[in-house]
């Protein structure tokens, strides 16, 4: 498994301050394979928690080696599954790995889905109010695509939300949508939460995510993921 990195643009700034990590494997050939080729995989047959700790354990092992480089970085994202958070050894398992790391808490960010809230929500509460004690924070990804999207962002203590990409592509085009991804914001930010815009592929689709106050964009627009030491080495200045 190698671990990839994404910058998330300050949509009121050209510095970038933040990244999102991503998974690849590299086949026997030497293809790169992306996750919705594995995670399925990953999913039936049980092995998503230890992909979750591999992933986790190598990006922090990246950041330590490129300690220099995390002075202007805000937050380097890792996602955290649903099935991880339900486990009853999640918290102790990811606080050990960042204090073995020694890497500082406050340069990371977990990203959690909507989703896998749903169905583990005491025990996303629990992990985020212990991780957010040792100087971690969290972004809600995915929001908007669940049933009850606007409860969970009143009682869950994220720091970020991440506006659903299909809420983003179809924005300029259906006002319908448009309005949506204006209401999300403007409560995001009445809870003090930050936005941030997924999937923004276009100039066009920028400029709306500025006009409407979102902080950040994240997408092809701006850059393709790059290996994580990589990514900090282009961005981080």
């Amino acid at each position: 498994m190698e671990m990839f990195a994404q910058p998330i643009h300050s949509l009121t700034g050209n510095r970038v301050r933040k990244y999102e990590t991503l998974m690849r494997m590299r086949s026997a050939e030497g293809e790169l394979i992306e996750p919705a080729r594995f995670m399925n995989a990953a999913l039936r047959y049980g092995l998503i928690r230890e992909v979750d700790i591999i992933a986790l354990r190598k990006t922090l092992a990246c950041l330590a080696e490129n300690a220099d480089l995390l002075g202007t970085v805000d937050s380097v994202a890792v996602n955290m599954s649903g099935v991880s958070l339900a486990h009853p050894g999640c918290v102790a398992t990811t606080i050990d790995a960042i204090k073995a790391s020694g890497v500082n808490p406050m340069k990371l960010c977990f990203e959690i889905t909507e989703t896998s809230v749903i169905s583990n929500m005491t025990q996303a509460q629990h992990f985020i109010a212990a991780l957010h004690e040792l100087g971690c924070s969290f972004a809600l990804d995915d929001f908007g695509v669940g049933l009850s999207s606007f409860h969970y962002l009143r009682v869950l203590p994220v720091d970020y939300i991440k506006i659903d990409g299909s809420f983003i592509r179809d924005m300029r085009d259906d006002r319908s949508v448009r309005a949506m991804v204006e209401a999300i914001n403007e409560i995001a930010h009445l809870m003090g939460k930050k936005t941030i815009g997924e999937c923004i592929e276009s100039e066009a689709t920028m400029n709306t995510a500025q006009a409407l106050g979102i902080d950040y964009g994240q997408g092809f627009y701006y850059e393709q993921p790059l290996p994580i030491a990589e990514a900090l080495k282009t961005y981080a200045v």
